[in-house]
Parts: C-alpha cells; sequence; structure tokens
C-alpha cells in the first residue's frame, strides 16, 4: 500500500518537479484517490483535505454555492463523489473543481430553491 501512495504522489508531482505548467488534478485523479481513501490513510486525507479546501473557498467566495451540505455529508462525501464520477465517466476528463462542483450540485440539491 505505501508503493500505491508513493506512486500517487509521484505522479501529482512530477509536472511540477519538471517544471511545467500546473494544470490541477483532473476528475478521474480525484475520484481514484477518494475511492481508495478507505484503503490508506493518506489517500484519505489528501481526498478530505481537497473536499474540504473546495467547500470552505467555495463557502467563502460564493453567496450561493448552488447545493447544500446537511448533518454529516461530509462523512459520506467522498465515497459519494467517486460513485458519482464512476457513473459519469464524461465527467472524469474535467478539472476536478469543475466535476466536484457538477457532482455536489446533483447529490446536495437545495431545498426551496436555495
Amino acid at each position: 500500500m505505501n508503493k500505491l501512495c508513493f506512486c500517487l504522489m509521484l505522479a501529482l508531482a512530477w509536472p511540477a518537479a519538471a517544471g511545467a505548467t500546473y494544470k490541477g488534478m483532473d476528475g478521474m485523479t480525484l475520484m481514484r484517490t477518494c475511492q481508495s481513501a478507505d484503503k490508506a490513510r493518506a489517500l484519505a486525507a489528501m481526498c478530505r483535505n481537497y473536499l474540504n479546501g473546495y467547500l470552505d473557498a467555495t463557502y467563502q467566495f460564493k453567496a450561493q454555492p448552488g447545493f447544500c451540505l446537511e448533518g454529516g455529508d461530509r462523512d459520506h462525501l467522498p465515497m459519494s463523489l467517486a460513485l458519482w464520477l464512476a457513473r459519469h465517466a464524461d465527467k472524469q476528463k474535467l478539472p476536478a473543481a469543475q466535476a466536484l462542483e457538477l457532482a455536489l450540485r446533483e447529490l446536495y440539491p437545495c431545498k426551496g430553491g436555495k
């Protein structure tokens, strides 16, 4: 499992180390990271940190984020997101933030038009 974590971290860091322009994570990488979260603590931390950073930024800078999380929704978000991306293969090529936005809007719609 440590070999898997090392390979994933190396793959994510390689473009930056090679001097390439950083394009960010795509939906497939986010899906794979969150799918494996229950198998490796490092991947669980990576997935949750990405999701929490996205959510924090969204709630800070958008008056109406377009989705509504309640109670324990954050606890289920990594697996819900991974399953959603697995069902929407066309969204896996999008930047991770864009794929996450689409997933959140579909999975956690606001009640009453919020």
